[in-house]
């Protein structure tokens, strides 16, 4: 088990100490092989860690949603998995990805990979449109303090609700720093820190939203984009890297060069058109149903049941959380 600590030290090193990874359980009851999901990058060491204490010898499934855009990194999780394949056989990986791009490198990389958007597990009960939802911000910038989110494109936005985190500490508030005009955002003070908003809280922000901002050239899918499309609000985004666009709608949807003045500009052209929440969201919901039916049809064939039976109308089955994601305590083992 401690040669099991020790994967993917070369790309976590430069990470902030893992105290915590983010792991979700899909099936774990007798007579059923264990489903769990878990994060790659920063994070793939930790989740695999926990994956195979609770798997205490069993087969395991183990899903890795992408925490990045998967191209540049496929060879070193080809490595990782080959390494694990010795140290944990009974562990066997299947990646997630956000374009059918990703999982032909993925194949030929020889790793498993489906093409399930991981962005279709945004719950819909939480972020979704309401009737006559009272509009009070310009725009909406869902996005954590790290410099790849390029804040500064949107510091001149009047009247903007910014919506941050932080994954290191001590908070650097200089992305954060430069916003000129806001009218909403969970920074309280320096003393008290970012307060955290629970999904439910976001999304209520979002509704009160004329559109969203996404402005990074490159991640993950990035949960934010997709949020707001649930809740009905259009979208404007900078060209990127990493998946998001696969759910954006180009009706919906505007992409603009990286510099202020067109972010500005884009701003002004969406407060004043008028596209139907209810619109946006059926149209992002017919793409998320897709991939959760692909997850489904290949949880039925590894469980052997009939999932598709216990799926609501949007295909989301009880065993399915926000994001597919929690955060686990994860505590390193020293022998």
């Amino acid at each position: 088990m401690a040669d099991i600590l020790s994967i993917q030290e070369k790309s976590s090193s430069t990470a902030p100490d893992v105290k915590y990874t983010f792991f979700h359980t899909l099936f774990d009851l007798p007579g059923i092989t264990p489903i769990y999901v878990i994060s790659s990058g920063v994070l793939f060491e930790s989740g695999v860690k926990h994956a195979h204490s609770l798997s205490r010898g069993r087969l395991c499934h183990v899903l890795v949603q992408p925490a990045w855009n998967l191209l540049p990194h496929a060879q070193l999780l080809s490595e990782s998995v080959t390494r694990l394949s010795t140290l944990a056989p009974n562990l066997q990986f299947t990646f997630m990805t956000t374009t059918i791009t990703e999982t032909e490198c993925m194949h030929a990389h020889g790793l498993n990979a489906i093409n399930i958007h991981k962005n279709a597990f945004l719950d819909d009960r939480i972020f979704f449109p309401k009737q006559d939802s009272i509009k009070s911000f310009a725009a909406i910038h869902v996005a954590n303090t790290q410099a790849f989110k390029r804040h500064s494109l949107a510091w001149g936005v009047s009247n903007l609700a910014l919506v941050t985190y932080a994954y290191r500490f001590p908070i650097d508030y200089k992305e954060v720093d430069g916003y000129r005009s806001l009218g909403f955002t969970n920074i309280s003070d320096r003393n008290e820190g970012i307060r955290v908003l629970k999904p439910n809280e976001v999304a209520d922000i979002i509704r009160a939203s004329r559109c969203g901002l996404i402005l990074s050239a490159e991640e993950g899918s990035n949960n934010a984009s997709t949020e707001y499309l649930m809740c009905g609000i259009p979208v404007i985004s900078t060209p990127s890297k990493g998946g998001r666009d696969e759910f954006f709608d180009p009706r919906h949807v505007q992409i603009v060069q990286p510099n202020p003045d067109e972010i500005e500009e884009a701003v002004a052209e969406m407060n004043d058109c008028s596209i139907d929440p209810f619109e946006i969201h059926n149209s992002v919901m017919l793409k998320a149903i897709e991939h959760r039916t692909r997850l489904l049809n290949w949880l039925s064939h590894v469980t052997n049941m009939d999932l598709h039976s216990q799926a609501d109308k949007n295909a989301w089955i009880p065993q399915f959380t926000n994001k597919l994601r929690n955060s686990v305590k994860v505590h390193k083992q020293t022998s």
